[in-house]
């Protein structure tokens, strides 16, 4: 049985790497790349399930990198979840705007990130 995809995108290597690993201890297939003008390649070569976007990084910024992938008939079914370390409002409402199917804020304790995952993986009836 295949299991879900997830590509993570975030300029931070350290952010990175603790997602991935506790994605990956979950039963995902986790990928990942560090640079937001990466993302549309790796979505298209990759074809996650799920995509985890970083709001805040140099160049292109998650919430546009969102709203591109939405707007794509190849990319629109792609689950998208938002995650910043910024409590805003008006920030979260540009998110589910741009088509963000859920925004968490980033924490240590990565248990609210691990079951907002699986509630969209159960909601989109998508593999797990």
């Amino acid at each position: 049985m295949e299991k879900t995809k997830i590509l993570i995108v975030d300029d931070s290597e350290l952010i990175l790497a603790k997602i991935s690993d506790v994605l990956e201890a979950e039963g995902y297939t986790v990928f990942s790349t560090s640079t937001a003008g990466d993302a549309f390649g790796e979505v298209m070569r990759k074809k996650p399930d799920v995509l985890l976007l970083d709001i805040m990084m140099p160049g292109i910024d998650g919430i546009e990198i969102c709203s591109k992938l939405k707007k794509n008939s190849l990319t629109k079914d792609i689950a998208i979840v938002i995650y910043s370390g910024k409590k805003d409002v008006e920030l979260m409402d540009l998110c589910f705007a741009a088509g963000a199917d859920n925004y968490v804020l980033k924490s240590s304790d990565t248990s609210l990130l691990t079951k907002t995952i699986k509630d969209i993986v159960k909601q989109k009836s998508i593999l797990y």
